[in-house]
Parts: structure tokens; sequence; C-alpha cells
């Protein structure tokens, strides 16, 4: 249990930097004109009461995965792998447009694909890894 609860605690913190990062990166962007929000979706709504949804959103996400997941602790680590490399490359995408004047020209579609596809890796990574420590203990 307290390897558990280490592995929540670490995916909270990093989770919750890694949004509070998007959340002041993409703010610096829209506020000072050098960028636009991407996400067709949320550009209509971007503002503070929307960050702080988010963030506190995000956050229950990451508690409802260790509650949903608790049994599960493969699909546990993948989600909790999938959502810190979503947001590491949404971060990265607003450091680029921030210092480089560049962006990776992410859309709402494009954002799919690759939190689909990041969840199909490393749930077969993860699970990879299990069945080779299962066939090592059978030898």
């Amino acid at each position: 249990m307290e390897k558990l609860d280490s592995i929540f605690m670490s995916a909270f913190t990093i989770i919750a930097v890694l949004c509070t990062l998007d959340i002041l990166t993409t703010n610096h962007v829209i506020s000072n004109s050098i960028g636009y929000e991407s996400n067709e979706a949320l550009a209509a709504v971007i503002g503070k009461e929307f960050y702080m949804f988010k963030y506190f959103t995000t956050l229950a996400i990451v508690a409802g995965i260790a509650h949903l997941c608790r049994k599960n602790r493969n699909l546990e680590i993948t989600s909790y792998t999938t959502l810190i490399s979503f947001y590491s490359i949404i971060v990265l995408n607003n450091m680029a447009v921030i210092f480089a004047n560049t962006d990776l020209n992410l859309n709402l579609l494009k954002l799919f694909i690759i939190f689909g596809f990041m969840f199909i890796l490393f749930n077969l990574l993860i699970n990879a890894k299990k069945r080779k420590f299962r066939t090592q203990f059978r030898n």
C-alpha cells in the first residue's frame, strides 16, 4: 500500500506541476498575443475561471484514477504515465511558442490521437514488462 501511495503522490505532484505550467504558459502566450489557443473547443472559454476549473478537474481525474484503478496497478501506472506525457507535450508546445516563436501545430484531433496512441503504447509496454517479470519467476 505504501508503494501505491508513493506512486499516487508522485503522479499527483508531477501532474499538478505540469498543469500549472500549462496554465501559466498558455495564459502568457495568449495575454501577450504571441500565440493562440489551437484547441478550437477551448478557445472561446479561455479565462481565469476556466483555468481554475481545468486545474481542479485535472487533479480530480488523478484522484479518480487512483480510486478506479485500485485493483489494476498496471492501468493506474499507464494512466498516470499517459497524462504526464500528454501534459509534457502541451507544455513543450507552449514553451516553443514563447522561446522559439513556433509551435507543434496541435489541434484537438491531433491531441486526441496523441493521447490515445500514448495510452496504448504505455499499456503495451507496462504489460510486456509484467509478462517478462512473471516468466522469469516461472523458470
